[in-house]
């Protein structure tokens, strides 16, 4: 028998086994791993005593809290549900990926199902009232939606100017909606155009510009917030923003629950007829700003991340600089001593607890600040404080600190955790200029703290006993730069997140230019670093337009091969 063959009789076989079932009165048990497959199974008839299990994620209709929860999508208790004993469980992704073969070689049924289009949503809603049995009241559900697109179809046809919208499924990175992607056809059947339809990627990270540029005229904030007011001024205050049609217009809409037009559903024609309200139920046009207005503001949105890219640049090539002179190791870097886990920790902790990260560089600061104390006291005996006991808490120290982020990313149920993770990625894009400013304070106080060192740092640098020899107080000077140079690194940190190589590789190449003696050294990596982090800005924004690349992406790139460049070229002269 060919597969052809068997792939025709499957459905009657998959009928057979229903059938059989009903007539000897069996119940059906079914599993579900996604929350829009559980709310089909609902759609159609099933209930509490069908579902037997289902994840954390699975919060609609209200009768999922009464029924069993088995883990999140990617971290299920497989054991757990074996001992349920499902007909059925439903999934989501490739049939080949690890958690769905997992589940099979246990012996379990599972069914994957995906869906990218409205067409789609209708086939699986079909597909699984066959296999639990519901097949009429799954084709009357399916019936019922399509009758109702089929009103808003008649709605929209006759739109003559139709709206643009910029629908934001995530606020840091911005995050919208693509060509292909569910809410894009969302949109288009509400009657609108959606301005991130063009760019070829499901959900891209897009930059400022582009959407100042398109200048769109409703902004749909796809996530959900405990306070939907605070989000809405948040958005309008971003810097550049007030230009916008939408935001000028007041059409920011934050009150739509993003589940109903997010998730591939049964509700997802909700969320079209809530779109279609919102954007065409608006009263009065509203003013659109002009080409120089745009201008003008695209502009000083490209000066505020210039600036805070100097300041960074700077400040993490001048640490850098700084740390390996104080522990005389050349691949010593601002964040050896834990301070990014901290910050990260800080971060993580606060999205988890909060549900949100609108607040959460002060949090990462908190962390970063808290984690140089704890390794600082750790380190120190006597008095002192050991160069290799320094280096060992830090590792220590950043070790358990990246285990709780772990431990928090695999256990916490809320999603604003995908924010702070990435926005420990590195991110150029500021919305404060309040923050811009405190850090901006805070990294230049630490520059001339460093060059008022400088004649010690020459001195550290070349060893310990030297420099006492010298009638330099060693351990006052450590302590001091240790702590300051932490807290620049921790208000850096704060403000961008984590970009790498910047504080490893620069001061290399400006004590290659100017030489070692730190009085031209630290302003020579000060000027390279801003450069360095300018120039791969530059990059990050324009060599995917409108997508943005993580800042730290582009600095691994482009300082991971010159940094080995530099390894290869200090060996050969070595050999001379």
């Amino acid at each position: 028998m060919d597969a052809l063959r068997i792939k025709r009789l499957t459905p009657f076989f998959m009928a057979f086994f229903i059938w059989a079932h009903t007539a000897s009165g069996h119940e059906i048990k079914v599993v579900s791993l996604a929350p829009n497959i559980t709310e089909i199974l609902f759609a159609i008839g099933l209930d509490e005593k069908n579902i037997i299990g289902i994840t954390n994620y699975c919060d609609y209709p209200k009768e999922t809290q009464k029924i069993l929860k088995i883990g999140s999508l990617t971290t299920v208790n497989t054991e757990k549900i074996l001992s349920l004993g499902p007909d059925y469980v439903f999934s989501v992704g490739a049939e080949g990926n690890p958690l769905n073969s997992g589940l099979k070689s246990a012996g379990l049924n599972v069914v994957a199902l995906n869906a990218e289009s409205i067409d789609d949503i209708f086939s699986n809603i079909l597909a699984v009232g066959g296999l639990v049995g519901k097949e009429e009241a799954a084709q009357a559900l399916v019936d019922r939606m399509k009758a109702r697109l089929g009103v808003i179809n008649e709605k929209t046809k006759n739109i003559k100017i139709r709206k643009k919208v910029y629908c934001e499924i995530w606020d840091d990175p911005l995050t919208s909606c693509g060509k292909g992607s569910l809410v894009d056809e969302v949109i288009t059947r509400a009657g609108a155009i959606n301005i991130t339809g063009t760019i070829n990627m499901l959900y891209p990270m897009i930059n400022q510009e582009f959407i100042i540029k398109e200048d769109p005229d409703f902004i749909i904030l796809g996530y959900m917030s405990r306070n939907q007011k605070n989000t809405q001024n948040a958005t309008a205050k971003r810097i550049g923003w007030q230009e916008v049609s939408a935001v000028r217009n007041k059409n920011i809409i934050a009150g739509i629950d993003p589940n109903i037009f997010l998730r591939p559903g049964p509700r997802i024609v909700d969320g079209i007829e809530k779109i279609h309200e919102r954007i065409y139920g608006a009263v009065g046009a509203g003013s659109a700003p002009t080409q120089d207005e745009i201008a003008r503001k695209i502009f000083f949105l490209r000066l505020i991340r210039i600036l805070l890219a100097i300041v960074a640049g700077a400040g993490l090539a001048i640490c850098g600089t700084v740390f390996q002179a104080l522990l005389r190791n050349p691949l010593a870097e601002p964040y050896i001593l834990g301070i990014s886990s901290g910050a990260g920790l800080g971060a993580v902790l606060f999205a988890a607890l909060a549900g949100t990260v609108i607040f959460l560089p002060i949090p990462a600061f908190i962390g970063a600040a808290a984690t140089i104390f704890l390794v600082y006291n750790l380190s120190r005996f006597g008095g002192k404080i050991p160069i290799q006991d320094l280096l060992l808490a830090g590792v220590v120290i950043n070790i358990i600190f990246s285990s709780l982020i772990l431990f928090l990313m695999a256990t916490a149920r809320n999603p604003v955790l995908h924010d702070a993770m990435w926005w420990l990625l590195g991110n150029l894009q500021i919305f404060d200029i309040k923050l811009l400013a405190a850090v901006s304070i805070m990294t230049i106080c630490g520059i001339i703290i460093f060059f008022f060192y400088s004649r010690e740092l020459d001195a550290i640098s070349i060893g310990e006993e030297e420099a006492l020899h010298l009638g330099i107080d060693t351990e006052r000077v450590k302590g001091i730069l240790f702590v300051v140079t932490s807290l620049v690194t921790a208000g850096l940190v704060s403000a961008c997140g984590l970009i790498g190589f910047a504080g490893l590789i620069v001061p290399h190449i400006a004590r290659s230019l100017v030489g070692p003696t730190h009085r031209r050294l630290l302003p020579a990596s000060a000027i390279l670093g801003a450069l360095f982090l300018v120039i791969s800005d530059i990059l990050a924004r324009t060599v995917m337009p409108p997508i943005e690349i993580p800042i730290g992406v582009v600095t691994a790139l482009l300082g991971g091969p010159f940094f080995l460049f530099l390894l290869r070229k200090s060996r050969r002269l070595k050999q001379r």
